[in-house]
């Protein structure tokens, strides 16, 4: 279990590191990237969300810091943006009886990228550790538990 200090970050452009085969291609995924957890203690958040929608990255992000894969992480997100009352967090993720679709989530964490697998993630120096909208913080988060 973790019980470093997590870091929050927002960014405005990132650029994403493929692997296909022997091919490394490197892609600006700014536009698609809504937020991305290091594996260590900072998680990144888009500056270019709703509140809602930057809410319910946080909460998404923050299940990786607990070890969450991102099927399960997903999952978690859509619960937790149906407990606030709030609008699915990708098209065609809720059944028809309003819970999670897991086999929506999972044929979508399953869908292939054109460019390959995503191995990485850079953001330009200057990435303001922040919330997005807030002034700078650095809390003491302790991670989920299992």
């Amino acid at each position: 279990m973790r019980h470093s200090r997590l870091t929050i970050a927002s960014f405005g452009k990132a650029t994403g590191t493929f692997s296909s085969g022997d091919n490394i291609t490197k892609v600006d995924i700014s536009n698609s990237l809504y937020g991305w957890f290091d594996g260590v203690r900072t998680i990144y958040i888009s500056d270019s969300m709703t509140n809602e929608s930057a809410a319910v990255t946080l909460y998404h992000e923050y299940q990786h810091y607990g070890g969450s894969d991102e099927i399960s992480a997903r999952i978690a997100a859509e619960e937790f943006a149906i407990s606030m009352g709030w609008p699915e967090t990708r098209p065609g993720y809720r059944g028809q009886d309003g819970s999670p679709d897991i086999g929506a989530i999972v044929r979508d964490v399953h869908r292939k990228s054109p460019y390959g697998e995503l191995i990485g993630v850079q953001f330009p120096e200057g990435t303001r550790i922040r919330l997005p909208g807030r002034p700078p913080v650095n809390p003491v988060i302790p991670p989920p538990t299992p």
